[in-house]
């Protein structure tokens, strides 16, 4: 797993090397946002089925301020681990084969989008 997420640093640092260069900063929060999300989707899935949302509800404020630190939790961890890597991660993934790079493009772009498409699946749940 911990290659998949520094393949997803990668290739987004690629978006943004022009703005962020081998910091990859929009890199990290991007990392971070996935995680934080998808955690989130899966407690929201379990407590959405076995309790209800409605349950919830009551505790909406602590659940968010959880959410923020875990995010920055996650930031800091991200930053201490991948914080100026983009040149070994190109070093490694430079010369992958189109068709690859293509197929692991589209996985990466599924997996930015999935949290939030899960997010709003889970709010359609009674």
């Amino acid at each position: 797993m911990n290659s998949f997420f520094e393949y997803f640093y990668y290739r987004v640092c690629n978006v943004f090397f022009k703005w962020d260069g081998v910091a990859g900063h929009r890199a990290i929060l991007a990392l971070t946002m996935i995680q934080t999300l998808g955690i989130v989707d899966l407690l929201l899935l379990i407590f959405s089925i076995f309790e209800g949302r409605a349950a919830l509800f009551p505790y909406s404020k602590a659940l968010g301020v959880s959410t923020i630190g875990m995010g920055f939790l996650l930031m800091i961890w991200n930053s201490r681990i991948y914080d100026g890597r983009y040149s070994e991660f190109d070093a490694r993934w430079k010369d992958e084969p189109e068709n690859r790079k293509l197929l692991k493009g589209i996985l990466v772009l599924f997996v930015f989008f999935a949290p939030w498409i899960g997010m709003f699946l889970i709010s359609k749940l009674k």
